[in-house]
């Protein structure tokens, strides 16, 4: 049984066992800090989270003091197709020589899905040790540009391509020693070779 509500009582959130946040980003924030407050157990919130690092930091320290579940709607990792992947690439046991992503309308909008299915695949996070901007546009979000970079995360090359266009982009290429893994059609697709 789901309820839309219209008009939030922050002291009645703790009733609910899960709550979706799909409002516009200069909401999430409150919403979430207060569904982490008042301990829903279960969160879906639509990202980004926000654009504010003091926000972010803000409800990090409040989620590691809390119970909550917070997942953000990077849908792929709840796939059985890339569940599939996952397996498929955890047997190659290669090292990662290079990744380019492709991407369109905003780094933390749309590029963050690349980085979320590259984290979920490999089970790490790649952290970036220096980043070179080749190129910047806000084509679509205010506060999110599109960019082109070049970037390394452990000595892995990853190269990332912002694409000003309407189309709706997103495609990975992993480079390892011995094989290349490509995601086209905006992560419906792909393909390993040897």
């Amino acid at each position: 049984n789901f309820n839309k509500i219209v008009n939030i009582d922050y002291e009645q959130l703790y009733v609910y066992s899960l709550v979706c946040i799909c409002t516009p980003t200069s909401t999430h924030f409150k919403y979430l800090k207060s569904c982490i407050i008042s301990k829903v157990p279960l969160i879906i919130c639509e990202k980004p989270i926000s654009e504010d690092l003091n926000e972010l930091n803000i409800l990090k320290n409040i989620y590691n003091k809390g119970n909550s579940k917070v997942l953000v709607n990077y849908i792929r990792r709840f796939q059985k197709k890339y569940l599939q992947i996952k397996n498929d690439i955890c047997l190659i046991n290669d090292k990662i020589v290079q990744i380019n992503i492709k991407y369109h309308k905003g780094l933390l909008n749309n590029a963050s899905h690349a980085f979320d299915t590259i984290n979920f695949l490999f089970e790490r996070e790649f952290t970036f040790d220096q980043i070179e901007i080749k190129s910047k546009k806000n084509d679509f979000f205010k506060n999110d540009p599109t960019l082109s970079l070049i970037a390394s995360s452990n000595n892995t090359l990853i190269k990332i391509d912002g694409i000003y266009t309407e189309k709706s982009i997103m495609e990975i290429e992993i480079i390892f020693n011995n094989h290349k893994a490509i995601f086209t059609d905006r992560g419906n697709e792909f393909f390993l070779y040897k």
